[in-house]
């Protein structure tokens, strides 16, 4: 049994129109509201710097800033790649964790010779620091 396909007609057109005209007209509403999320150019300006690091040669490390903070690049030595590569996860957590002895020293023996100064751990390296002390204890 054959079904006839219905002849499109005025309403089918109508409704087609009014849906096109209801969808278009929210996406030109909508849009003001989305455009207003994205940075605008001052910020974009202050996102991206460009370097010139053809000048850096091997071994060597240049500091540039970037919203006023430091960034360090270097210059790795294919001995310092290799270095890096054969470094193990325990190697580098005993690096680290003497590193942070050896600083909390030199801390405390400058706060024993002037103890009116004030000594400043940053949030950074105590997060760190007991993300490896974390690491070791889980082993």
């Amino acid at each position: 049994m054959a079904i006839d396909a219905e002849e499109p007609d005025r309403r089918d057109f109508l409704v087609l129109a009014a849906s096109a005209f209801v969808a278009v007209g929210g996406a030109v509403t909508l849009w003001p509201f989305i455009q207003q999320m994205n940075p605008d150019a001052g910020a974009q300006a202050l996102a991206s710097i460009e370097v010139d690091i053809a000048p850096v040669k091997e071994g060597q490390a240049i500091t540039v800033l970037w919203r006023g903070k430091p960034v360090f690049i270097r210059h790795r030595t294919p001995e310092e790649i290799k270095a890096g590569m054969r470094a193990t996860i325990d190697e580098t957590v005993t690096q680290v964790t003497e590193k942070s002895r050896q600083a909390a020293r030199y801390a405390d023996r400058r706060v024993q010779e002037n103890p009116w100064t004030a000594v400043g751990i940053g949030f950074g390296a105590g997060v760190l620091f007991g993300a490896l002390v974390t690491l070791a204890a889980c082993r």
